[in-house]
């Protein structure tokens, strides 16, 4: 039984948009955009992911966003640096939203089953690109994880077990 997913998906993250009943027949370009993002998700996680994660889980993910062009030049190093946290455009929900559901059925049955955040955020890009690391565990007695990496994502051996 799978109990862990570490995955990093290189791409600009896409925030869940509000779809109307419109959007069935002829989509936005938000939705359209939104689409094009979860298929890269399914199709990056289901590479690496054979069956999905059983019982509760404890969801962790850092969204790395693009640095404006428009910004400075030294606005833009303080932003790479991490000394400036994103605070603008797109919001942490419905990125974390289009996360949860582009990955139904896939690393896990149904969104459901999450009952438990680690740290969830958004950054600027760092140098390496855009892209979303997640890090998923089984919830429970038997949960298996590499020494220290919980640390890195605002999960406790506590919180796991």
């Amino acid at each position: 039984m799978i109990n862990r997913l570490h995955v990093t998906i290189f791409g600009v993250p896409v925030p869940k948009p509000r779809q109307t009943q419109r959007d069935k027949f002829k989509p936005s370009e938000a939705v359209q955009r939104y689409r094009a993002w979860a298929d890269q998700l399914k199709w990056s996680v289901a590479g690496v992911c054979k069956q999905p994660l059983m019982g509760g889980i404890q969801l962790a993910a850092v969204f790395y966003l693009p640095i404006p062009k428009s910004y400075p030049k030294d606005w833009q190093r303080a932003a790479a640096a991490g000394e400036w946290l994103h605070v603008t455009k797109p919001d942490l929900k419905n990125l974390i939203a289009s996360l949860e559901d582009a990955l139904n059925g896939i690393a896990w049955a149904d969104d459901s089953q999450i009952c438990q955040y680690g740290t969830c955020m958004k950054r600027y890009d760092d140098g390496q690109g855009p892209r979303v690391e997640v890090l998923a565990f089984s919830v429970g007695q038997n949960t298996a994880y590499p020494q220290g990496e919980h640390l890195r994502y605002g999960c406790t051996r506590d919180k796991l077990s």
